[in-house]
């Protein structure tokens, strides 16, 4: 008498409940398909070996893991997200040294606060703008930052980069001494020396708080804040408005018209900054790909 499996679906030539017992039990140890029988704890792996897995749910043991890790897979993927968000929030400069590189960050706001300082410090002069202290002491201190933070960014320039830096620079020197000596030579009273230097002062104010600006076109057409810097951007609108508070009390139209121009412009990198935010992580692994940096599926189908 013929009789069929529940579990195979085939003939089999015993009716007997012992032989379709014994089938699915045998079906139901099998292993599935790609998956790899377990190990039982303390038992030896095929090399011999006795592993025990550790009661931490995410610890990676075992051949299977082990062999995952070597070939990048899953601790790759898990400190991943860790460090794309690290890479994302964190300093400019600490970024830089971590790196080795600049890579796609551009000098023009740090060279611009250079100059910046540099004209404020002279305009806080008791023989140019008397009763002045805060912005001497102020400015004197973003000068020493500043320049700390140029000397970096020319150690990790490449060639190219670090030309700028130094052409720059030298050009910004030539243009204090040119202010500095027609101030001192051209006009005998404070008065007049306040004007001219709150003139120029102001400018270049503008151009310091604008600066972060230029990279905006490349955050837009990227849909990425990866090269334009959070703190940046913010210490920018917070010191404007800081500033502008203080020119009111004491009514300095050149402190007012530079500093408010730039709370302005830091408010509109904070806006840019939240625009894109959320899709920067996206537009860093897209760009990454492209370039080879990671290509775990070309390696895996390697291996394969």
């Amino acid at each position: 008498m013929q009789s069929k499996s529940i579990i195979s679906g085939k003939t089999c030539n015993s009716g007997t409940h012992e032989y379709r017992a014994e089938e699915e039990k045998e079906i139901q140890e099998r292993p599935r398909t790609g998956e790899k029988p377990k190990r039982k704890k303390g038992e030896a792996g095929k090399d011999g070996v006795i592993r025990h897995r550790s009661d931490d749910p995410h610890a990676v043991t075992g051949e299977e893991d082990r062999n995952d890790v070597l070939d990048g897979g899953s601790l790759r993927r898990r400190l991943g997200k860790t460090n794309k968000k690290e890479e994302r929030n964190g300093p400019t400069f600490h970024k830089i040294m971590k790196k080795g590189a600049v890579e796609g960050f551009e000098p023009d706001p740090y060279l611009a606060c250079v100059l910046n300082c540099m004209l404020w410090v002279f305009y806080g002069l008791p023989f140019v703008h008397p009763h002045s202290i805060l912005v001497v002491t102020i400015n004197s201190i973003g000068l020493f930052v500043e320049m700390i933070y140029v000397i970096i960014y020319f150690i990790y320039a490449p060639a190219k980069k670090r030309t700028k830096v130094v052409v720059v620079f030298f050009l910004e020197l030539l243009l204090v001494g040119v202010v500095v000596v027609v101030t001192l030579l051209c006009f005998h009273d404070t008065i007049k020396r306040s004007l001219l230097v709150g003139i120029i002062a102001v400018v270049f104010n503008a151009c310091m708080y604008l600066s972060p600006l230029l990279i905006m076109g490349k955050v837009i057409k990227t849909k990425s804040v990866e090269y334009m810097p959070f703190l940046l951007s913010l210490a920018n609108f917070l010191n404007g408005s800081v500033w502008v508070i203080f020119a009111l009390l004491r009514f300095d139209p050149y402190l007012l018209s530079g500093n408010g121009l730039g709370a302005l412009g830091g408010l509109v990198q904070l806006i840019i900054y939240a625009i894109y935010y959320k899709s920067t992580p996206k537009n860093m692994d897209n760009r990454r790909n492209e370039s080879g940096l990671e290509l775990p599926t070309t390696q895996e189908q390697t291996r394969g």
